[in-house]
């Protein structure tokens, strides 16, 4: 429920600020604006928001603060920059082999030989139980 309020409170300050930016002094205005960039980055980096809403709401907050055109537009190209840059290292970071899995598949093969090439299975179990609960420890153990 708190995280929700929070939610809800983060939306109509962000709100509250592009509806009156223009009322506030120029100090008043960055000050306020940093402030909630702060805060889309943290809840972007928390998972609470895409990268794609974090950047709407950053080229929001460029428009709101105001300036010249080309200033805004200065930091609109750098804000997709860097939301580019951020998209492609989570891209490259997703395709990369996780350690923990080829290390489990790894283990894998190696109990399935093992087991396959038993005489007689412990405890009473079939082979496939036995096969299901070797291959469940070494999934347990792999990931934790």
């Amino acid at each position: 429920m708190q995280g929700y309020q929070a939610r809800l409170q983060f939306a109509a300050d962000y709100q509250g600020f592009v509806k009156g930016a223009a009322e506030l002094s120029e100090a008043e205005r960055h000050q306020r604006a940093a402030t909630l960039a702060k805060e889309i980055d943290r809840r972007e980096a928390a998972g609470e928001l895409a990268l794609s809403e974090a950047l709407l709401l950053q080229v929001g907050l460029a428009q709101a603060e105001g300036g010249d055109e080309q200033a805004q537009k200065s930091r609109a190209d750098a804000l997709v920059a860097r939301y580019q840059a951020l998209s492609a290292a989570r891209e490259a970071q997703a395709k990369a082999p996780d350690a923990r899995f080829n290390r489990y598949k790894s283990d894998e093969k190696r109990i399935v030989e093992e087991v396959m090439a038993m005489d007689s299975i412990p405890d009473g179990l079939s082979r496939d139980q036995y096969l299901r609960q070797r291959l469940q420890e070494a999934r347990e153990q792999a990931y934790q």
